[in-house]
Protein backbone atom coordinates (compact mmCIF):
# COMPACT_ATOMS: atom_id res chain seq x y z
CA UNK A 1 0.00 0.00 0.00
CA UNK A 2 2.63 2.50 0.71
CA UNK A 3 4.10 2.12 -2.28
CA UNK A 4 1.59 3.13 -3.89
CA UNK A 5 0.79 5.61 -1.62
CA UNK A 6 -0.41 9.43 -2.73
CA UNK A 7 1.82 11.92 -1.95
CA UNK A 8 0.98 13.74 1.23
CA UNK A 9 3.49 16.35 1.96
CA UNK A 10 0.91 19.09 1.62
CA UNK A 11 -1.17 17.82 4.45
CA UNK A 12 2.52 17.87 6.47
CA UNK A 13 3.19 21.16 5.45
CA UNK A 14 -0.22 22.83 6.54
CA UNK A 15 0.19 20.71 10.01
CA UNK A 16 3.77 22.17 10.39
CA UNK A 17 2.68 25.48 9.93
CA UNK A 18 -0.26 25.14 12.46
CA UNK A 19 1.96 23.95 15.07
CA UNK A 20 4.54 26.88 14.93
CA UNK A 21 1.82 29.25 15.03
CA UNK A 22 0.63 27.70 18.21
CA UNK A 23 4.36 28.31 19.53
CA UNK A 24 5.86 24.25 18.82
CA UNK A 25 9.79 24.77 17.83
CA UNK A 26 10.51 23.09 15.00
CA UNK A 27 13.32 20.89 14.10
CA UNK A 28 13.81 19.75 10.49
CA UNK A 29 16.17 16.52 10.15
CA UNK A 30 17.67 15.24 6.53
CA UNK A 31 16.45 11.53 6.42
CA UNK A 32 14.39 10.21 10.15
CA UNK A 33 14.36 6.52 9.60
CA UNK A 34 11.30 4.80 11.12
CA UNK A 35 14.10 3.18 13.47
CA UNK A 36 15.20 7.02 14.95
CA UNK A 37 11.35 8.28 14.93
CA UNK A 38 11.03 5.08 17.46
CA UNK A 39 13.85 5.97 19.32
CA UNK A 40 13.03 9.43 19.79
CA UNK A 41 9.38 8.41 20.53
CA UNK A 42 11.17 6.61 23.57
CA UNK A 43 13.49 9.08 25.15
CA UNK A 44 10.58 11.39 25.01
CA UNK A 45 8.50 9.04 26.55
CA UNK A 46 10.66 8.46 29.20
CA UNK A 47 11.43 11.93 30.44
CA UNK A 48 8.19 13.19 29.45
CA UNK A 49 5.59 10.75 29.63
CA UNK A 50 3.87 8.59 27.16
CA UNK A 51 1.05 10.65 26.14
CA UNK A 52 3.79 13.70 25.75
CA UNK A 53 4.69 12.51 22.01
CA UNK A 54 2.53 11.65 18.78
CA UNK A 55 3.97 10.29 15.92
CA UNK A 56 2.65 10.94 12.77
CA UNK A 57 3.26 9.79 9.32
CA UNK A 58 3.60 11.33 5.67
CA UNK A 59 4.32 10.46 2.10
CA UNK A 60 6.99 11.81 0.46
CA UNK A 61 6.07 9.68 -3.23
CA UNK A 62 9.63 10.03 -4.47
CA UNK A 63 11.32 9.71 -0.94
CA UNK A 64 13.32 12.80 -2.01
CA UNK A 65 14.66 15.67 -0.72
CA UNK A 66 13.97 18.11 -3.51
CA UNK A 67 10.14 16.84 -3.80
CA UNK A 68 9.97 18.03 -0.14
CA UNK A 69 11.31 21.28 -0.52
CA UNK A 70 9.22 21.65 -3.61
CA UNK A 71 5.68 20.81 -1.52
CA UNK A 72 7.42 23.71 0.56
CA UNK A 73 7.98 26.40 -1.74
CA UNK A 74 11.61 26.33 -0.45
CA UNK A 75 14.73 25.85 -2.73
CA UNK A 76 16.61 23.87 0.34
CA UNK A 77 16.42 22.39 3.68
CA UNK A 78 18.84 25.21 4.64
CA UNK A 79 15.98 27.90 3.06
CA UNK A 80 12.66 25.93 4.37
CA UNK A 81 14.87 25.95 8.04
CA UNK A 82 15.44 29.65 7.76
CA UNK A 83 11.88 30.51 6.85
CA UNK A 84 10.17 28.30 9.38
CA UNK A 85 12.86 29.20 12.34
CA UNK A 86 13.77 25.79 12.81
CA UNK A 87 16.97 23.94 13.86
CA UNK A 88 18.27 21.99 11.14
CA UNK A 89 19.44 18.68 11.42
CA UNK A 90 20.91 18.19 7.73
CA UNK A 91 24.53 16.71 7.62
CA UNK A 92 24.02 14.11 10.58
CA UNK A 93 21.96 11.70 9.68
CA UNK A 94 21.04 11.93 5.44
CA UNK A 95 25.14 11.77 4.70
CA UNK A 96 25.89 9.14 6.98
CA UNK A 97 23.40 6.89 5.24
CA UNK A 98 24.73 7.83 2.22
CA UNK A 99 28.20 7.64 3.47
CA UNK A 100 28.88 5.57 5.71
CA UNK A 101 25.55 2.86 5.57
CA UNK A 102 24.81 3.11 1.45
CA UNK A 103 27.88 0.57 0.78
CA UNK A 104 27.06 -3.17 0.15
CA UNK A 105 28.26 -4.46 4.21
CA UNK A 106 27.26 -7.19 6.14
CA UNK A 107 24.44 -6.18 7.61
CA UNK A 108 25.78 -6.71 11.53
CA UNK A 109 28.28 -4.20 10.50
CA UNK A 110 25.54 -2.08 9.43
CA UNK A 111 23.69 -2.32 12.85
CA UNK A 112 26.85 -1.73 14.85
CA UNK A 113 28.00 1.19 12.14
CA UNK A 114 23.72 2.87 12.35
CA UNK A 115 24.62 2.60 16.50
CA UNK A 116 27.20 4.20 16.67
CA UNK A 117 26.81 6.81 14.07
CA UNK A 118 22.92 7.88 14.14
CA UNK A 119 22.42 6.86 18.05
CA UNK A 120 24.10 10.08 19.21
CA UNK A 121 22.87 12.47 16.79
CA UNK A 122 18.88 11.27 17.68
CA UNK A 123 19.99 11.89 21.43
CA UNK A 124 20.98 14.79 21.00
CA UNK A 125 18.26 16.31 18.37
CA UNK A 126 15.42 14.53 21.12
CA UNK A 127 17.05 16.20 23.93
CA UNK A 128 17.03 19.16 22.19
CA UNK A 129 13.58 19.12 21.76
CA UNK A 130 12.49 17.85 24.94
CA UNK A 131 14.36 21.21 26.09
CA UNK A 132 11.90 23.33 24.40
CA UNK A 133 8.76 21.40 26.25
CA UNK A 134 6.76 22.25 22.89
CA UNK A 135 8.41 21.02 19.81
CA UNK A 136 8.29 18.88 16.58
CA UNK A 137 10.68 17.00 14.77
CA UNK A 138 9.86 16.77 11.19
CA UNK A 139 11.55 14.85 8.03
CA UNK A 140 11.75 14.65 4.36
CA UNK A 141 12.17 11.31 4.06
CA UNK A 142 13.46 7.94 5.60
CA UNK A 143 15.57 5.02 3.94
CA UNK A 144 15.27 1.45 3.20
CA UNK A 145 17.68 -1.44 3.67
CA UNK A 146 18.49 -3.72 0.22
CA UNK A 147 19.73 -6.84 0.63
CA UNK A 148 21.41 -9.20 -1.59
CA UNK A 149 21.20 -13.01 -1.80
CA UNK A 150 24.45 -13.34 -0.48
CA UNK A 151 23.39 -10.99 3.09
CA UNK A 152 25.33 -8.35 2.34
CA UNK A 153 23.17 -5.04 2.67
CA UNK A 154 22.96 -1.26 2.02
CA UNK A 155 20.72 1.65 3.06
CA UNK A 156 18.94 4.11 0.70
CA UNK A 157 16.36 6.00 -0.42
CA UNK A 158 14.84 7.34 -3.33
CA UNK A 159 11.78 6.45 -5.83
CA UNK A 160 12.19 2.65 -5.71
CA UNK A 161 12.29 2.71 -1.82
CA UNK A 162 9.24 1.82 -0.33
CA UNK A 163 9.96 2.53 3.89
CA UNK A 164 11.91 5.53 2.70
CA UNK A 165 9.06 7.36 1.35
CA UNK A 166 7.76 7.78 4.83
CA UNK A 167 8.12 11.23 6.41
CA UNK A 168 7.77 11.73 9.75
CA UNK A 169 6.08 14.11 12.01
CA UNK A 170 7.13 13.50 15.86
CA UNK A 171 4.96 16.16 17.94
CA UNK A 172 6.03 17.06 21.81
CA UNK A 173 4.53 18.61 24.47
CA UNK A 174 6.36 17.54 27.38
CA UNK A 175 5.03 19.02 30.75
CA UNK A 176 7.18 17.46 33.13
CA UNK A 177 10.69 17.02 33.57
Amino acid sequence: MLAKASDTLSLMDREVRGLGFKGYKPFLVDCLGLAEAYEIYCIVSNICGNISVIVKAYVNSRALTEEFTLKYHAASMSELARVIGASLYQKATDSYIHEELGKLQKLDNILSRAEAGLAPVIKSIASDAINFRKAFIFSDHGYDTFCTPQGECYLEHGPQSTLAKIAPLIIINCIKL
